[in-house]
């Protein structure tokens, strides 16, 4: 495994965690929703992920 996939898998363990943590947080939140600004840091931890997959499936 080249150091650029590893290190790809591994940001992808840790946007798995982070957009885990974040959507556990929201849902506690009942009251007021999630803010605009933490449903964009979601979303674009998502695209990342995304992109991530892609490319480590077409190298």
């Amino acid at each position: 495994m080249q150091n650029t996939e590893l290190a790809l898998c591994l940001d992808n363990a840790a946007y798995n965690e982070w957009v885990d943590n974040k959507l556990k947080i929201s849902a506690q939140d009942d009251s007021e929703g999630i803010p605009n600004y933490e449903f964009m840091k979601i979303i674009d931890a998502i695209i990342i992920k995304a992109n991530i997959k892609h490319y480590h499936y077409n190298v």
